[in-house]
């Protein structure tokens, strides 16, 4: 789908898709290649540098753009009123 046929909608929810759909790419291939080193350690006996230095590198990077998706829906979200003060007190009188 080009940028022409996407449906216009705010630009900040466009930003959270988009870093929720890298985070996940990021985590995704973090968690295949640690799977590919680990399975060719176990069969080989030797794991690729890259592999090493790549796997904790992608999946830090999906944990952090998780994180800063996150925090821009909590930022756009409007302030909801205080759980104290949305739940009435109902007091029981005894007897």
């Amino acid at each position: 789908m080009s940028s022409a046929e996407r449906p216009k909608e705010p630009a900040a929810r466009l930003s959270v898709e988009q870093l929720r759909s890298d985070s996940n790419s990021y985590l995704g291939a973090g968690v295949g290649l640690g799977v590919f080193g680990l399975a060719s350690g176990a069969l080989l006996g030797a794991v690729c540098p890259l592999c090493i230095v790549a796997t904790p590198a992608l999946l830090g990077a999906g944990v952090y753009k998780r994180f800063c998706a996150n925090r821009v829906v909590k930022q756009s979200a409007p302030a909801a009123p205080s759980a104290a003060a949305a739940a009435p007190t109902a007091e029981h009188s005894s007897g």
